[in-house]
């Protein structure tokens, strides 16, 4: 595949401003070459004690997936993306959550030059009708009640392979559906940029809705 870079810490962290290192700090990220789904391993993680990891890459999975557990074809080149986050209020209040980290989607696809991306309610993003990202929120309440745990996936598709391989877990509709970055931009993009400037907005996204929605509910 040409131009392949890998995903790398450093890299990807060069890209996020200063004031959320706080958050990606003592191997808080880790990057998989391969796993089932950068979802299922957070959930994994979530109730483990002493766990550190908020975020979790990969370069490709095995078993990626969206919405009522449909597939997400997953080949290398592209951003799985899985955010762990402990919310100080009940499940019951993270329906706005799929909106606010679909506008940062958006908002990081407008800073890297793509204008005209739309937000499908509740977790697409299109580029003129193809689907561009996609979003997985997976949540659970805390034995208190009073606080729970998100996991936030992010599927961003940067360059796939084209063709599409035949034997691709997507169906024939959606392979004249869906779109990459690449293609937009019509040049390679840098995903480690692309990446840090994904985890910045997303860790924004999260701390307003916390804050915001505690201030509602208190």
């Amino acid at each position: 595949m040409a131009n392949y870079e890998p995903l790398e810490i450093t890299k990807i962290k060069a890209y996020i401003h200063q004031k959320y290192h706080v958050y990606l700090n003592n191997n808080k990220i880790v990057i998989f070459d391969e796993i089932i789904s950068t979802n299922t391993y957070l959930l994994q993680c979530a109730n483990k004690p002493n766990n550190n990891v908020v975020i979790c890459l990969a370069e490709t999975q095995t078993a990626g997936r969206g919405r009522f557990e449909h597939s997400w074809f997953s080949p290398p080149n592209n951003i799985y993306l899985s955010l762990l986050w402990h919310f100080n209020f009940p499940s019951n209040q993270l329906p706005g959550l799929s909106w606010s980290i679909a506008t940062a989607i958006n908002n990081t696809l407008k800073k890297y030059g793509i204008n005209d991306s739309i937000i499908k309610w509740p977790n697409d993003i299109l580029w003129k009708d193809h689907k561009l990202a996609g979003i997985l929120i997976e949540a659970c309440t805390k034995p208190n009640n009073n606080s729970c745990i998100a996991v936030i996936g992010v599927g961003l598709n940067v360059n796939l392979p084209k063709p599409l391989p035949l034997d691709a877990n997507i169906s024939l509709t959606d392979k004249y559906n869906i779109i990459d970055v690449a293609e937009i931009i019509q040049t390679t993009p840098d995903r480690n940029q692309l990446t840090g400037m994904l985890i910045e907005s997303l860790l924004e996204s999260v701390i307003k809705y916390e804050h915001v929605t505690t201030i509602f509910t208190n």
